[in-house]
């Protein structure tokens, strides 16, 4: 590389590069206002380095061929590439800063760099300098990627209409300027390490086939980010005091955002993140793929999405401080796991995605609400239909101190998915091969599915809702029953209690223990009836049909009115009869029979009766 003179001087810079050379070197200058054109630049590679730039420095129509870098440079004025572009291959230099680099330099007065015509074959980069007015990059197109490294920009910021094939990746940066990346098309973008940003952030018209990654800094203003493109938006490590907001639509317009992934942790909100599609009835909402919620103590402040078709949703982690909001979702499956939550969690209006892509419909993905290993803590439960999931699948989960309104709960067919009734099925055939194991997965089961209830139970108590709390308690009740008709060894008292409770179905119906009530009854008169008629023969048998009408009609006709006597348990027995000495001593064993039976059964119904007040 073929060296100047070290001393600061000023010197004639447009002369030294229309001369053809290889690589050149400009080392302790001091240059005065300059404009280059095509036709005054000649040199392959140009480097400048300990130079002061006295004056305004501006590349028209210039082709830069191998590129040009700055180190160490002062620009006190204006600074302005435009339409330049690099041409040659740089494979046999040894360069690490791409085609055009700037590093450790100063820019006292505003910098603009792009054209229409400006293409740069590897990478435009900003190493460790400072913009005391501002950068402006517009209308570029970069074969590689746009690098700002560790810099200080004031006053303006902005990035437009560039096309960058690998990435636009910002690094611990410091911006006291209005920031703004609009119309870009690239690969990625990528807000890495401890950049901060004072004042505002807005992004728009994105088109990326990768990701947008915020991985650190701190945003100590707005960020507002709308009608962009991405396959995923990802915030992790990063501070935003000020509200984060992700607008899918902008005002009347029927343009629309596409992010298909969301991925959120260990970041703080401020004012909030707010990710926002559309309630307009004649709009559809916008579809996401995949939203990952990852809980940590790091993850604070509000997090807000709302008017989506969700294709799947994970919440998992320990959240202390966060307090997430989802609203207005369409979901094809949930998922929540491992979940501790101290903070708050509201789930509004929740639905199922009925939309279905032809590949899950191929594979029989049904859309499901999957809970395991979760304390949903003071969660808010509003609107939300878990009645119209395909499969319902809760597992060791703490729900006692939820609330909720018009919420449509699930059945106990969908509680169950379809796994109790198969092991059942299997121990009652007496199958030999498994039995123990199948005995022990099925109470774990039933004891599994019993807790749920037990919970949902006592939330729907505090809150007042009786009904809703009585309809848990006979579910609950229910896989009591089953667990102990199948432990063994089996448990005879509690057994016979679970087996006479579902005579009113747990103080449910008293309908069910009236009509007990009266089958029960009348068995108990038949031999009481039959006993106490003076019409009957008890020495001989009935062998004829007429004998079987005799029969017949004394219980149904001479004697019933002896049942209504029965149903009084208070009875006195000199009322089924005159002369009760004359009849068989039987009597006294089937009416104390049938006082025991009709006494249980109006218990029974008096205590169904009251379940709303107990």
């Amino acid at each position: 590389m073929e060296k100047e003179n070290k001393s600061k001087q000023p010197f004639n810079l447009k002369e030294k590069l229309g001369t053809e050379i290889a690589s050149l070197l400009f080392e302790n200058k001091i240059i005065y206002a300059t404009e280059i054109f095509e036709a005054d630049y000649r040199a392959k590679y140009v480097v400048f380095k300990d130079v002061v730039f006295e004056g305004p420095l501006v590349f028209t129509d210039t082709n830069l061929f191998r590129g040009i870098r700055f180190e160490n440079a002062v620009f006190k004025s204006t600074v302005c590439f435009d339409n330049v572009r690099t041409g040659e291959n740089q494979e046999h230099t040894k360069l690490n800063y791409g085609n055009v680099a700037f590093i450790n330099c100063d820019f006292q007065q505003i910098i603009s760099f792009g054209g229409t015509s400006t293409f740069l074959e590897n990478s435009l980069s900003f190493f460790s300098c400072r913009f005391e007015f501002g950068l402006i990059l517009e209308e570029i197109s970069i074969g590689h990627e746009l690098q700002i490294v560790q810099c200080n920009i004031n006053n303006v910021f902005i990035i437009t209409n560039l096309t960058v094939k690998q990435g636009l990746i910002l690094d611990s940066n410091r911006l006291e300027a209005h920031s703004s990346i609009t119309d870009i098309q690239s690969t990625n973008i990528e807000f890495n390490g401890l950049n901060i940003f004072s004042k505002r952030l807005q992004m728009s018209n994105l088109m990326l086939a990768g990701r947008i990654v915020f991985n650190g800094g701190t945003f100590k203003q707005e960020v507002t980010f709308k009608l962009n493109n991405a396959a995923s938006l990802e915030l992790q490590d990063s501070n935003f005091e000020k509200a984060f907001y992700v607008h899918f639509f902008e005002g009347d317009k029927d343009t629309v955002s596409s992010i298909k992934n969301f991925t959120i942790k260990t970041s703080k909100f401020g004012n909030g993140l707010i990710v926002s599609g559309t309630a307009h009835p004649n709009k559809k909402r916008p579809k996401i793929d995949h939203i990952s919620l990852e809980f940590s103590p790091l993850l604070t402040g509000n997090v807000n999405f709302n008017d989506f078709h969700v294709n799947k949703l994970e919440l998992t982690g320990y959240n202390t401080s966060a307090k997430l909001a989802l609203k207005n979702i369409a979901v094809n499956q949930m998922r929540i796991v491992g979940l501790i939550n101290e903070g708050g969690l509201i789930l509004s209006n929740i639905q199922p995605l009925n939309l279905r892509t032809s590949e899950e419909i191929r594979v029989g993905l049904n859309s499901i609400f999957y809970v395991d290993d979760s304390n949903f803590g003071k969660a808010q439960l509003f609107n939300i239909d878990f009645h119209s999931f395909a499969e319902i699948r809760i597992h060791n989960v703490i729900l006692t101190e939820i609330s909720t309104s018009l919420v449509k709960w699930f059945s106990k067919k969908q509680l169950e998915n379809g796994q109790i009734k198969p092991l059942i099925a299997e121990i009652k055939q007496g199958k030999k091969d498994g039995a123990p194991r199948r005995r022990i997965k099925l109470l774990g089961l039933l004891n599994s599915k019993r807790e749920i209830c037990r919970q949902l139970k006592y939330a729907a108590q505090k809150q007042g809702d009786l009904p809703l709390s009585h309809e848990f308690q006979r579910m609950e009740m229910e896989y009591y029953q089953l667990v102990t008709r199948y432990q063994k060894p089996k448990q005879w008292s509690e057994y016979l209690i679970m087996w006479s409770s579902a005579s009113n179905n747990f103080g449910q119906s008293w309908l069910r223990a009236l009509y007990g009530l009266i089958f029960f009854s009348l068995l108990s008169y038949i031999p009481i009836g039959f006993l106490t008629s003076d019409k009957l023969n008890y020495h001989k048998i009935a062998r004829t049909w007429n004998d079987l009408r005799i029969n017949l009609r004394v219980i149904t006709y001479d004697n019933f009115k002896s049942w209504f006597i029965l149903l009084n348990p208070t009875h006195r027995i000199t009322e089924l009869a005159d002369d009760i000495s004359k009849y068989s001593s039987w009597l006294y064993f089937w009416d104390i029979l049938s006082r025991i039976i009709v006494a249980y059964f109006i218990f029974q119904m008096v205590s169904a009766f009251r379940k709303f007040s107990k």
